[in-house]
C-alpha cells in the first residue's frame, strides 16, 4: 500500500499566507487602523477582495492565547500600553530583566512605507497554482522581515502585543499561519522526530574532521527530512528548530524554490552582450561616462543622458524588475555605435 501523500493545493497555502498577513509587521503602530493596513497586505499578496472579506480569525484567536496571558479587552478595562522602544521597550522573551532599547519609529507612515517596500512581489514562477501560492506564502515567511529590517533594523522588533513587548509581531504572524494549516487538516498535533544514537556516532570521530563531518551529517540528514515535511504542513510549523534563516534549509530548498524567485522572469536583460566588441566597446563606455564621473562634469553628465541614455525604451523591464526585488539599481543603456 502506498504511503505518498499527496502536496498541498492551492487553498492550503492560502489559508496559510491569508493568516501570516492577518496583522501587519507595524500593527502597533496604528492599532485601530491595523485592519485595513492587513486588508491591504493581502491584495498586494494576489487575494481577492471576496477572499480577503471571507478570512477566519479563529487561528489568530488561538495564536493569541498561546502567545501571552489573555488579558481583558483593552477598551473596556483600559488596560493599554503603547510601545516606543524607548520608555516601553522590547523584553527578552526567557530573562525580563534584558531589554532591547531603540528610537521610536516617528509616525506609522515612515513604518508602512518600509513594510510595502519589504513585502514580497514576485511574478508567477510556474503555471501550476498550487506551486505559485506556496512560493508565494514562503517569500512572506522567509523574506518579509529580513528585507524590511535591512530597510529598518527596528521592524524586526515590534512586538506582538505592546502590554507584554516580549514576543515580536513576526513570531506571533508565525504561530498564526501554523495553526491556521492545521486546522484546515483536523486539527493541531505534536510530532517528535529524533535521530538516535547522536552521541555515540560523534564520539566515535578520531580526528577533527571526522568530528566536523558528523555533526554535519547529521545536520544535513535532519534537514533534508525537515525539508520533505515543509512541502506538506509549511515552514513555519516546525517548531524546533526554528527554519527561519537555517542555512542548510534555505540550501535544501534552492532548486525547488529560491531559484525560481531570485529569477528575473522571463525578460532577457536590457542588453545584449557582443564578446567580439567587448575591448572596443568596454573603452568607449569607460571614456563617455566615466569621465564626467571623475572630473564632476555635471553639464557633461547630462548632456550624455539625453544622447545616449535610452530609460523609456527599458522602464517597463526595469519597473517590474524593482517590483519583483526593490533595491537601489543604476541601469545605463549607452548606444556605443
Amino acid at each position: 500500500m502506498s504511503t505518498h501523500q499527496p502536496a498541498p493545493d492551492a487553498l492550503f497555502w492560502k489559508r496559510k499566507l491569508a493568516a501570516f498577513l492577518h496583522d501587519t509587521p507595524t500593527k502597533r503602530l496604528n492599532i485601530p487602523e491595523h485592519r485595513e493596513k492587513s486588508r491591504s497586505a493581502m491584495l498586494r499578496a494576489g487575494f481577492t477582495e471576496e477572499e480577503v472579506n471571507a478570512y477566519d480569525h479563529e487561528a489568530d484567536w488561538a495564536a493569541a492565547a498561546a502567545d501571552r496571558l489573555p488579558f481583558p479587552a483593552s477598551r473596556a478595562s483600559g488596560l493599554t500600553c503603547a510601545f516606543d522602544g524607548h520608555r516601553n521597550r522590547f523584553h527578552h522573551p526567557l530573562d525580563g530583566q534584558q531589554q532591547l532599547g531603540f528610537a521610536p519609529i516617528k509616525s506609522d507612515a515612515i513604518g508602512t512605507e518600509v513594510e510595502q517596500f519589504g513585502q514580497p512581489n514576485f511574478p508567477p514562477a510556474s503555471a501550476d497554482v498550487s506551486r505559485i501560492w506556496r512560493d508565494r506564502f514562503f517569500a512572506h515567511w522567509r523574506l518579509w522581515c529580513r528585507d524590511a529590517r535591512e530597510k529598518d533594523h527596528r521592524l524586526a522588533f515590534l512586538p506582538a502585543d505592546t502590554r507584554i513587548p516580549d514576543h515580536t509581531i513576526w513570531n506571533h504572524m508565525q504561530v498564526v499561519s501554523a495553526l491556521a494549516g492545521a486546522n484546515a487538516d483536523g486539527g493541531p498535533a505534536f510530532l517528535r522526530l529524533q535521530i538516535g544514537g547522536v552521541q555515540e556516532f560523534i564520539a566515535a570521530a578520531r580526528s577533527t574532521r571526522d568530528l566536523w563531518s558528523s555533526s554535519y551529517l547529521l545536520s544535513w540528514l535532519m534537514v533534508a527530512g525537515l525539508k520533505h515535511l515543509t512541502t506538506h504542513i509549511g515552514p513555519d510549523a516546525v517548531v524546533f528548530p526554528n527554519l527561519l534563516g537555517q542555512p542548510l534549509f534555505d540550501l535544501h530548498w534552492k532548486n525547488d524554490l529560491w531559484k525560481d524567485l531570485s529569477a528575473n522572469g522571463t525578460d532577457r536583460g536590457c542588453f545584449a552582450i557582443r564578446f567580439d566588441a567587448w575591448t572596443k566597446a568596454t573603452e568607449v563606455l569607460m571614456g563617455l561616462a566615466a569621465r564626467p564621473k571623475a572630473t564632476g562634469d555635471k553639464a557633461l553628465a547630462e548632456t550624455l543622458a539625453k544622447k545616449h541614455v535610452d530609460a523609456a525604451r527599458h522602464h517597463a523591464i526595469i519597473r517590474d524588475r524593482m517590483l519583483r526585488e526593490p533595491r537601489p539599481s543604476f541601469v545605463y543603456a549607452i548606444d556605443l555605435d
